[in-house]
């Protein structure tokens, strides 16, 4: 990273640094209301709505891994900012930080309502098209790679995360007589929306094991009371496996014929 003050003061620089901030920003963004003693924290929100869709408790330490691929992301963006030039991506990276963070709260001092599904839809979105984005550039830019495969884990998480959300705000909302998607369709539109990002992302690794993650979470939970719903989320699950080894099969092929 250059050194001198004409760099730092540069409209990329800068915005390297935003995206370094919002990584930071995001983690502290989930501990506010236990920071302050107000709201509630997501925790608790998530026990009073957990529903079939919802994964089992201890799938949700995948945020460990998640947070600290943000933050070396960011650190990656502030280093290389004059080499990591992929404005599309970065923006649709960016968005989506902020979305996850205005979800997180709106979590800890409002509800699980429509706004929230909203909120972590677009997230999920955003995040699944700057991993995309990031890895349509050559095969030699190993940087572009490398990056892509730090933001997948989270883009992968929100996909599955953004139907649990969709379950639980249907009975969070529910009022006589209303129409609502039933587990099984869920997981359905969960596993369809999940191959769509397997084939954008071009098989990213890490995409389909942030996913899998969470779908294995639903199979943990229902394995033994609703093993109907177990096998509908292992068949999906199934189906996210084979696609993401179709698809990397595919580009080795295509690879392959250009040398």
């Amino acid at each position: 990273m250059p050194s001198s003050r004409a760099g730092s003061r540069s409209p990329r620089f800068r915005l390297a640094l935003l995206d370094l901030f919002l990584t930071v920003a995001l983690p502290l963004a989930t501990q506010v209301a236990t920071i302050t003693g107000k709201g509630r924290p997501e925790v608790e929100q998530a026990r009073e709505t957990e529903g079939p869709i919802t994964p089992v408790t201890g799938a949700f330490t995948i945020w460990g891994p998640i947070f600290a691929c943000l933050l070396a992301y960011g650190v990656q963006r502030v280093r290389s900012y004059d080499e990591l030039e992929n404005p599309p991506a970065e923006a649709l990276i960016r968005a989506s930080l902020v979305g996850t963070i205005l979800w997180s709260l709106n979590a800890q001092f409002k509800d699980f309502g429509w706004q929230s599904l909203a909120l972590i839809g677009a997230s999920a979105a955003t995040a699944t098209g700057s991993v995309a984005r990031f890895a349509c550039p050559d095969e030699s830019d190993d940087l572009s790679r490398r990056v892509s495969y730090l933001l997948a884990p989270l883009a992968g998480w929100l996909s599955i995360a953004t139907f649990a959300n969709l379950d639980a705000t249907q009975r969070f909302t529910e009022s006589p007589g209303q129409k609502v998607v039933t587990p099984p369709v869920i997981l359905a539109l969960a596993t369809v929306s999940t191959v769509g990002g397997v084939v954008a992302t071009k098989g990213n690794l890490a995409y389909t094991a942030a996913s899998a993650w969470g779908v294995g979470g639903i199979i943990l939970k229902h394995a033994r009371r609703e093993p109907a719903l177990a096998a509908t989320a292992s068949a999906g699950l199934a189906v996210v496996a084979a696609t993401t080894l179709i698809v990397r099969r595919q580009k080795e092929y295509s690879n392959s014929l250009l040398t």
